[in-house]
């Protein structure tokens, strides 16, 4: 299995591309989102990635998905059609890479396998509606701990992707191995802060043109 390591990072990065290239980054995740945040991936932002060499991995994370009450399927149906137009329509994602939804708080097992599941449930069936309207398929990936990506992913065969979480203090901080992105430890890139993130060489990176 040939690892790659790359980061996390919720600022734009065009100014600092030059260094994240110099101090060996493979991919960077970028999020979307609906507002105008920050953190938000813009089309200039995934082109000057892109002409770096470093691969996108994209990672849908809108409001605060930190908590049981934001989980419900009509979330999930509502997110998985913002994603996916801001994919397709915004910064041109090539079909066949996933998106990744976040779960971001130290989930318990009677949420992964309630609201959580349900909330997946509307991203894979929202994920579909918008792939039959459009005509281009997006994979589905999750970014959570590994229990909850565990018991997400063994019920929906749809969500081909798993980002594991490494945040200090949750309870469930054992392996899961069907990880493609795993979370590392926190550092900066000329001042900019990021977390490091290791792939298992199938992390579903792109590059736009």
């Amino acid at each position: 299995m040939r690892m790659a390591v790359g980061l996390d990072s919720s600022v734009n990065l065009e100014r600092v591309i030059k260094q994240i290239v110099q101090e060996g980054y493979h991919f960077a995740g970028r999020y979307y989102c609906q507002t105008d945040h920050p953190k938000l991936l813009t089309p200039s932002e995934a082109r000057a990635i892109s002409a770096a060499g470093v691969y996108i991995v994209a990672l849908w994370k809108n409001g605060y998905p930190s908590s049981s009450g934001y989980f419900t399927y009509h979330t999930g149906l509502e997110d998985a059609q913002m994603a996916y137009n801001y994919a397709k329509m915004i910064i041109g994602q090539p079909a066949a890479t996933p998106i990744y939804f976040a779960v971001d708080y130290d989930a318990p097992l009677e949420d992964a396998r309630g609201c959580i599941s349900e909330y997946f449930r509307g991203i894979v069936e929202g994920i579909k509606a918008a792939t039959e309207r459009h005509g281009v398929q997006y994979d589905i990936g999750i970014y959570g701990s590994a229990s909850v990506c565990e018991t997400v992913m063994n019920q929906f065969t749809d969500i081909t992707y798993a980002w594991l979480s490494a945040s200090p203090g949750w309870s469930d901080s054992r392996e899961f191995e069907k990880w493609n992105l795993k979370q590392g430890p926190g550092t900066t890139v000329s001042g900019i802060d990021i977390e490091t993130v290791v792939s298992n060489g199938n992390g579903g990176g792109f590059k736009i043109g």
